[in-house]
């Protein structure tokens, strides 16, 4: 009778382990970690600048001798699409990243000639950011509390994906909001701040990429969008028809057009074009 208890009991112990491993393997494929491969967005453009050459608008990214981890990212924020031409708006960043810990360093040096550490991210366990502290040096400075301000964004998660940002300056003028995300029945972002989106219903997409909002102070929860934190944000089930931004800044999406496995490669914006080129080494 004990050895049936003994082995009742080790039977039991080994099963459950089995079960906890298998969750947490579950946890860690059903996320993956975009900075090291998979099929992700190398270079998103939108061509609003592109007069007389080729700008960086929002981002490319640099990729490692294997062609799998991103490690570096120049990119471009704006709180209004007409101010992008300020240097205030464009980084290069060299990314690192440390366990839970993702860093964004400035390739150019600082006066005393060390790297300046810009954004600093902690993940959760799933994988997924948890919550970004921010230095001065990426706010344009007429943000709330521009001088001595750190900015903290923390990621709010609910059904696998994030619903709400909170936002905390931290200087000489201290304050905080919270900022929804809300989802159609399908699961499609319906808005976040000033940005509303309206989709196609009668058409579904494998996997796309959208990342043109009126950006205002979130410049962190962005920077992570064009890394692909947040698929269920920039890679929604339906193709997206048409945006609202701030101000007079809204217009349609047409002419999608998508590569043989159902990505997204490039689409029209009121008319200006938008290239998606991605790297999917896996």
């Amino acid at each position: 009778m004990k050895k049936r208890i003994v082995l009742q009991f080790a039977f039991t112990a080994i099963f459950s382990l089995f079960i906890s491993c298998q969750k947490s393997r579950d946890t860690i494929d059903f996320f993956r970690n975009p900075l090291e491969g998979g099929c992700q967005v190398a270079e998103y453009h939108i061509a609003f600048f592109d007069d007389p050459v080729r700008a960086v608008f929002p981002f490319k990214k640099t990729f490692d001798a294997s062609g799998k981890i991103v490690k570096e990212i120049e990119c471009v924020f704006w709180p209004e699409v007409t101010q992008i031409t300020s240097p205030d708006f464009h980084f290069n960043f060299k990314i690192e990243q440390r366990g839970l810990m993702i860093f964004f360093i400035n390739k150019e040096i600082t006066k005393g000639n060390n790297p300046d550490t810009v954004v600093k991210v902690t993940l959760n366990n799933e994988g997924r950011p948890k919550f970004s502290i921010a230095n001065r040096e990426f706010f344009w400075q007429n943000f709330v509390g521009y001088y001595d301000t750190l900015e903290r964004e923390e990621y709010i998660y609910g059904k696998n994906r994030i619903v709400a940002i909170k936002t905390n300056y931290i200087g000489v003028n201290p304050n905080s909001s919270v900022d929804s995300l809300p989802y159609d029945k399908y699961g499609n972002l319906l808005s976040f701040e000033s940005n509303t989106y309206e989709y196609d219903y009668s058409r579904r997409a494998k996997q796309q990429f959208y990342s043109q909002d009126y950006q205002g102070a979130n410049w962190p929860f962005y920077l992570l969008q064009y890394l692909g934190f947040f698929p269920e944000v920039n890679s929604p089930v339906n193709i997206r028809t048409h945006m609202v931004g701030s101000g007079d800044y809204y217009g349609d999406m047409t002419d999608h057009k998508f590569d043989a496995k159902g990505k997204l490669t490039s689409y029209s914006f009121s008319g200006s074009p938008v290239t998606i080129v991605w790297n999917c080494n896996k």
